[in-house]
């Protein structure tokens, strides 16, 4: 099969394919964590309702880790020695692979966790009576930019499922944290070879002070919300297809 070829059809059937093969395992985690984001949540309903509101910083730190371990596992078949021969032999594209493993690890997670939580902030408002949020409370501007950061961030730990062959997750947080060395080490040493000592910002002139309070943040904000993701799917793909070769 040309590993270039997309069918809507062989697409759909691929997702299926994951999602019947990997419930099992699936449905036993996501039992382990809604059950223990249900019993946190009740535990606080019962003894002080009024911490309820600010529960859900708790149900988006889980949401993340949770999120980026199953991101990490998404290319695990081909990892595995036993399974990699049938993932390699199926009737399926490069292209459909990254974009049905994509799918279930992005945004149908999000789907699927969203309503968990909506199912769980309802029992837990039963509980803690007129003392708790509001739906509209819970899903609120920050809730739903959160959801945005992690489909952002969540692509890194994809490029990471693809590349490497074995502890993808703890190999992803690694090389994040050399890749920040690296990158903090230069900016430092070039901004001190530019500017020595003189890093006060009287020492600017109106341009560059402009430049770097205004001009930058508009160049990282595009470049993280509009160019990190496909730029990270692309790099996916293609270490994806070259371990298949």
């Amino acid at each position: 099969m040309n590993q270039d070829n997309f069918n809507i059809n062989r697409l759909f059937n691929f997702i299926q394919r994951q999602v019947s093969l990997n419930l099992p395992p699936m449905l036993i985690a996501a039992g382990g964590i809604f059950g223990l984001l249900l019993v946190v949540s009740l535990f606080v309903a019962y003894f002080d309702p009024r911490d309820i509101r600010e529960i859900n910083s708790f149900y988006l730190t889980v949401f993340f880790i949770g999120g980026f371990i199953f991101t990490s596992r998404i290319f695990s078949e081909l990892n595995s020695p036993q399974k990699s021969y049938f993932y390699l032999t199926l009737p399926v594209s490069t292209l459909e692979k990254v974009i049905g493993s994509w799918v279930l690890s992005s945004p149908v997670y999000v789907v699927v966790f969203s309503v968990g939580i909506f199912i769980i902030y309802l029992i837990t408002g039963l509980v803690a009576g007129g003392n708790h949020a509001s739906i509209p409370d819970m899903f609120d501007k920050h809730y739903f930019q959160s959801m945005g950061v992690y489909m952002v961030t969540q692509t890194v730990f994809f490029l990471g499922a693809a590349y490497f062959r074995n502890y993808n997750f703890l190999k992803t947080l690694l090389a994040l944290f050399v890749l920040q060395v690296i990158i903090g080490s230069y900016s430092g040493l070039l901004g001190w070879m530019l500017f020595g000592s003189k890093l006060q910002s009287e020492d600017f002139s109106g341009g560059f002070q402009y430049f770097v309070e205004y001009t930058i943040p508009q160049i990282a904000h595009v470049l993280f919300w509009y160019l990190l993701a496909p730029f990270l799917l692309v790099v996916s793909y293609f270490s994806l297809k070259e371990r298949q070769v």
